[in-house]
């Protein structure tokens, strides 16, 4: 059995009127851990799952302005596994 990769990376993404940093990290079923800072430098956690044609946030309680950028998110997921593919 090969081993698995730990495949992280960061992408920067405008939430209103800040950028911010989020943090994703590579499950081995293909979803994705992903933490965000927030105003009071408090932490978000929250997972990404690929459902049919797109990526969704699973989660409970986190702030609406992450809920906002669910497809930007989802772009920069998209264009990671592109680029871990090639």
């Amino acid at each position: 059995m090969a081993p698995i990769k730990n495949i992280t990376f960061t992408r920067l993404v405008r939430t209103g009127n800040r950028l911010r940093e989020f943090n994703f990290r590579r499950r081995s079923d293909n979803t994705y851990d992903c933490d965000v800072s927030g105003d009071y430098n408090e932490r978000f956690f929250f997972k990404m799952v690929h459902s049919g044609e797109k990526w969704q946030i699973h989660a409970k309680d986190i702030p609406e302005w992450i809920i906002d950028v669910e497809f930007l998110i989802g772009e920069n997921l998209k264009e990671e596994e592109m680029r871990l593919q090639s």
